[in-house]
């Protein structure tokens, strides 16, 4: 596969290496950072049909952040 770059949820010390002496890009963010924007996504699709097919049903995404004390802040506050 030819990509510029991939992105990755969880990213493991030794593929950083095999990735570095292959020429590839990683880009690695944490599990939760990709899981939460498709979590947000699946809920619209969700709703949006829901609608459409006439039931009255509320849908939420409630955030209740990363599992990891303090790591989103701490991460966020370095970019």
């Amino acid at each position: 596969m030819d990509y510029d770059a991939y992105v990755v949820g969880e990213l493991r010390h030794e593929a950083a290496v095999v990735a570095k002496d292959l020429g590839l890009t990683l880009v690695g963010v944490s599990h939760y950072a990709l899981e939460v924007v498709g979590m947000k996504r699946f809920a619209e699709v969700f709703r949006k049909k829901l609608v459409e097919r006439g039931y009255g049903v509320e849908v939420l995404f409630i955030d209740v952040g990363c599992p990891i004390e303090g790591f989103s802040k701490q991460r966020s506050s370095n970019t």
